[in-house]
């Protein structure tokens, strides 16, 4: 859970005073049942993995995702989909983060004052531009369109 960067939500959310409403996971029913118990101690929601219209609402009604994985990501789809939801994103440096985002869509923090500052900041950050990246960087015919090219660029060599 660390690893996903749990603590440091749990650190930001008392610091800052705002309420964490955690999502996601892919645990059997012993371990949600830990995991909720341990939300709950730290005064944040659990409410287990949320998939289509319920995940969209959701980060519809979001302030911010916070992705403070400290995990090396190759790709953090969470990111790309809350920012097609017009959610800003305040994430770690790890991984593929920094590629990912731009100050348009929100935040790539690498330690506890950023963290701090982005959360202080998140309000500058406007839906209609968190969209427009995400259209710009993850639209599905573009990505697509650059698998091909990519594939035939090794095929080429």
């Amino acid at each position: 859970m660390n690893q996903k960067g749990l603590d440091i939500a749990f650190w930001i959310a008392k610091q800052t005073g705002i309420k964490l409403i955690v999502a996601g996971g892919t645990c059997d029913e012993g371990d949600c049942a830990e995991f909720d118990e341990l939300c709950r101690k730290n005064n944040a929601d659990y409410i287990g993995v949320i998939n289509g219209e319920l995940k969209a609402e959701t980060f519809t009604a979001a302030r911010a995702l916070l992705f403070p994985t400290q995990v090396n990501e190759a790709f953090g789809l969470p990111v790309a989909e809350a920012l097609m939801s017009g959610t800003p994103v305040i994430a770690s440096n790890k991984g593929a983060m920094p590629e990912l985002l731009d100050p348009l869509g929100g935040f790539v923090c690498a330690d506890e004052s950023e963290y701090l500052n982005a959360v202080a900041n998140i309000e500058r950050i406007k839906p209609a531009d968190c969209r427009r990246l995400a259209l710009a960087r993850f639209h599905y015919l573009d990505m697509a369109r650059n698998y091909v090219k990519e594939y035939e660029h090794e095929i080429g060599r």
